[in-house]
């Protein structure tokens, strides 16, 4: 015959966050087991909401939002003559960035209008991401840029959020990426 024994396991999840970043997941077991899930970070730590924009040395403090930094490397295949097949680097493209404001920006309106006339000013944007410490951790400096696309935000009669314009950057290249 088999006894049945009601076994309780308490856990003690404790989970260290500073600046909205994890820094450590720990479980204590109660019983002296003790197990550090994530590893406090050496040095400092750099948020996402921390980044300063500026458009051609000029500080843009009413950035809310900045997406699509990354480039692409294509894959070329190239097949040897003894039929090996081996992949190698293709071109490099940067993907166009977009920048989220609020509504007025006479910068942007500006810009876009001079594209759309046909005068295309190509500028350099640069966004630097900050530390917790206040010190500028990176900066990536993008060169030849020009809005391909300016887009009002969702209004709506029920909202009370503030109305913003996102504008996406064509980018011909990053300086001094890597």
């Amino acid at each position: 015959m088999m006894k049945k024994k009601n076994i309780k396991k308490l856990l003690t999840i404790t989970v260290l966050v500073c600046a909205g970043t994890l820094l450590a997941l720990i479980v204590d077991s109660g019983s002296g087991w003790r197990e550090a899930i994530a590893a406090v970070p050496q040095g400092p730590v750099v948020t996402a909401g921390n980044y300063r924009v500026e458009i051609e040395g000029l500080e843009q403090s009413d950035i809310l939002a900045v997406s699509g930094i990354g480039i692409t490397i294509s894959v070329v295949e190239y097949t040897g003559g003894g039929g090996l097949t081996v992949k190698i680097p293709g071109t490099v493209s940067v993907s166009n960035i977009t920048l989220r404001s609020l509504v007025p920006k006479p910068e942007f309106d500006n810009w876009v209008r001079d594209v759309v006339q046909g005068n295309v000013v190509r500028k350099i944007v640069s966004i630097t991401l900050i530390d917790d410490q206040g010190t500028d951790a990176v900066t990536y400096t993008f060169v030849d840029c020009w809005p391909c696309k300016w887009t009002l935000g969702n209004l709506d009669v029920n909202s009370i959020d503030p109305a913003t314009v996102d504008m996406t950057l064509a980018v011909d290249r990053i300086q001094e990426l890597f």
